[in-house]
């Protein structure tokens, strides 16, 4: 079995959980969100002309965005049982890393 059909497969599987996990979501609470969502863009937009023009949003967006994005953890699908079995192909792995990135 090649490196990459193992990420691959297991990328899927792991798409396909999540995907069961958003429908039940989506069927209990779609409506409140659609309303919710809605009345926050609407304030968020008014609130964005309230401010004067010469405020630096950009700097602050990217902020916000970086320190997010510092918070989030890289997906490997990896499994406990990889400790073992994949450790003799550790130098092919490479690549599966660098899909995970």
């Amino acid at each position: 079995m090649k490196i990459n059909s193992i990420w691959t497969e297991r990328a899927r599987d792991f798409y396909i959980d999540i995907a069961k996990y958003f429908s039940i979501i989506a069927m209990s609470v779609l409506y409140s969100f659609i309303i919710f969502g809605s009345v926050f863009i609407y304030y968020y937009l008014k609130f964005l002309q309230w401010l004067p023009p010469y405020f630096q949003t950009e700097s602050i967006a990217s902020f916000v965005i970086t320190l997010t994005l510092l918070k989030t953890s890289v997906r490997t699908f990896l499994k406990k049982a990889d400790i073992i079995f994949l450790m003799p192909a550790e130098k092919k792995l490479s690549s599966y890393f660098r899909t995970s990135m």
